[in-house]
């Protein structure tokens, strides 16, 4: 009796290392089919991302291709000619433009300056409080004035010039047949 209690206790003993085998085997299969399924969906979502990015690619491989036909038929044209001296005329007025507004904010800051040493003036007339220093306040104030209106008119003629140069620059446009071309940069 004794005995066969022993041999059920290993068989029991040896059925129970064998289920928890079995367990780990199916956990491990578990495993395996999860990471295979994941596996499965990340292929799929970079096989579409990859297809979306070659659609995309090859539709724009096709407008540069459309492109470069258009600058091929504008240089058989001698239209690259024509544009390279409107871009010339259109940077030397740019350079003149860029040199009168460096002229005009060098007056303004002139204007500002003298200003300033006006103020100055008048503070200190302010300060001493005398008759002559009061004339003299009565000036400066005058001065100010004027220096204040030429100062305005200064800035509303830079002004005026800021809008008319950007008028035109905004009329200077490149034809469509003009189209630049993928390796060439951009102004």
């Amino acid at each position: 009796m004794w005995a066969s209690k022993r041999r059920l206790r290993e068989e029991r003993d040896d059925l129970r290392a064998q289920l928890d085998r079995m367990r780990e085997r199916a956990e491990t299969a578990e495993r395996n089919v999860e990471t295979e399924q994941f596996a499965r969906n990340t292929m799929a979502r970079q096989f579409a991302e990859a297809d979306a990015a070659n659609r995309r690619l090859h539709g724009r491989n096709v407008r540069l291709t459309e492109q470069l036909e258009r600058a091929h038929e504008a240089a058989q044209d001698g239209a690259l000619d024509e544009m390279g001296h409107r871009l010339d005329r259109a940077l030397r007025a740019c350079a003149r433009y860029r040199a009168e507004g460096a002229e005009d904010r060098a007056a303004v800051m002139n204007a500002h300056q003298q200003l300033k040493e006006k103020d100055a003036e008048l503070a200190r007339a302010r300060v001493f409080g005398r008759a002559n220093l009061l004339r003299r306040l009565d000036l400066a104030e005058r001065a100010r004035r004027s220096l204040a209106e030429q100062l305005a008119t200064v800035q509303a003629a830079n002004d005026a010039m800021c809008r008319e140069r950007i008028s035109i620059a905004g009329t200077l446009t490149v034809p469509a047949a003009d189209a630049e071309k993928p390796d060439e940069v951009a102004w």
